[in-house]
């Protein structure tokens, strides 16, 4: 039996920090790089874990993105199976 969680962090965290029209307060920014690491610890904490690891996306393709730069292309070829474009 196959182990998946639904991990929504990463979309939220993209979504506020890194979409241009987001509304981000001062503490927001002040609080940037605590969120940063805690979305990228809890990420890799849950690819150690589970079997699979489902991502929301809402909107455009960010989280892509930022797991391109966390993990590289070859590691997201190799974990989607699929081909990226």
């Amino acid at each position: 039996m196959k182990n998946i969680i639904f991990y929504e962090g990463l979309n939220e965290f993209c979504q506020k920090y890194l979409v241009t029209n987001s509304k981000v307060t001062k503490l927001d920014l002040f609080l940037y790089d605590v969120k940063h690491k805690d979305v990228e610890s809890t990420l890799f904490e849950n690819l150690l874990l589970f079997d699979t690891v489902s991502l929301k996306v809402h909107g455009e393709n960010i989280p892509l993105a930022v797991l391109l730069n966390l993990l590289g292309e070859k590691k997201i070829r190799g974990t989607c199976g699929t081909r990226l474009y």
